[in-house]
């Protein structure tokens, strides 16, 4: 762990300095990238600037995410460019750009995957080091969310199917009562499109959404795996996917949400 900081600090921030999500938008003059799909692991997170040395005049700004149980690491650089919309291929390789290995540069890291485009003036690069040739599926999926942050929305899902959630941090919850639900409603159709992305899910009904105080067994299970206090801020939201036989559990949807200072925080998908 202490050669996979060394690196990030000396190689891939190499010139960059750590500035808030506000220096960074105003810089760019647009809002940050971000992925909106990341599991959970990748639980540290900074913004970095400097200069474009193309255009010194100009910022570049790098957003970092790394998970130091897997050495792996989500970088996502931002630039101004004036250029049509484009979009290029993912790439996956061990290899550089020159010739060598990936692990020549980064020992910690097996392969290297990136995902380019360009859009309303703004040139994008998201560049993963990871590790596990047969996790390719979510580290595309991962740069495949990359997208301007249309609201305030988060997404650290670590596992389906009741695995142990990746709990929001209580130093961050905000208070949440009844006046919430209408601003919660209208996030849903973003926040579903986002997490259900599996064939079948493409149609849903019967949405509804309560608080985990009012949501019984549900409601339990989050204050059992993430204690009272994010309980208190927590949304349990349900819905149906007609596609499935209504006797399969695949068909019943069921998400946990809560309120944080940021927006809204979707930690877990249960079904």
């Amino acid at each position: 762990l202490k050669n996979m900081i060394e690196d990030i600090n000396n190689k891939l921030l190499e010139g960059y300095k750590q500035v808030i999500t506000d220096d960074a938008e105003q810089a760019l003059d647009s809002v940050l990238i971000t992925p909106k799909y990341l599991p959970g692991r990748f639980q540290n997170y900074g913004i970095f600037m400097r200069d474009d040395p193309g255009i010194p005049t100009q910022k570049m700004i790098k957003q970092l995410w790394y998970d130091p149980e897997k050495f792996e690491v989500l970088l996502v650089t931002q630039s101004k460019i004036s250029a049509p919309n484009q979009e290029g291929r993912i790439i996956f390789t061990d290899g550089l750009e020159v010739p060598g290995k990936i692990s020549d540069i980064y020992p910690w890291a097996k392969y290297r995957t990136h995902y380019e485009f360009t859009k309303g003036g703004i040139s994008a690069l998201g560049y993963m080091l990871v590790n596990d040739e047969g996790n390719r599926e979510e580290y595309e999926r991962i740069l495949k969310s990359l997208d301007y942050r249309k609201s305030n929305i988060s997404f650290v899902i670590t596992a389906n199917d009741g695995d142990f959630p990746n709990s929001p941090d209580i130093t961050a919850l905000a208070p949440t009562d009844q006046a919430d639900q209408k601003e919660l409603e209208d996030l849903l159709p973003e926040i579903i499109a986002d997490l259900y992305t599996e064939p079948g899910y493409e149609k849903y009904e019967g949405v509804h959404l309560e608080r985990a105080a009012d949501a019984g067994v549900f409601g339990e299970m989050v204050e059992n795996w993430a204690g009272p206090e994010v309980a208190k801020s927590t949304w349990v939201v349900g819905l149906r996917f007609p596609a499935f036989d209504p006797s399969n559990s695949a068909g019943a949807g069921k998400f946990f949400v809560t309120k944080t200072r940021d927006g809204w925080e979707i930690w877990q998908r249960y079904h």
